[in-house]
């Protein structure tokens, strides 16, 4: 009788590390594919995210010199003498 249980208990055994001889190596490249196609798409975010900054850049360039050019002039209207009257 404990023969036949430690008979069990070993081809038990054998399927499970059969088991794990096939699933272990599927498993760890599936793992690697997925970090393949997060790296990517970490990629793809961050090139889309430079330009995305580049392009306020260039928008905001052009506002700031607007606002240069006003602080120059202290922010002051300026009047026709003839107009006012």
């Amino acid at each position: 009788m404990q023969e036949d249980a430690q008979e069990t208990y070993l081809r038990g055994k054998k399927k499970v590390e059969m088991l794990m001889d096939k699933i272990m190596p599927v498993a760890l490249l599936g793992f690697l594919g997925w970090i393949g196609i997060e790296v990517t798409q970490l990629k793809t975010d961050t090139a889309v995210v430079a330009q995305k900054v580049t392009e306020n850049h260039r928008m905001l360039s052009v506002l700031w010199d607007d606002f240069i050019k006003e602080k120059r002039n202290d922010h002051l209207a300026w009047f026709n003498g003839e107009t006012s009257e």
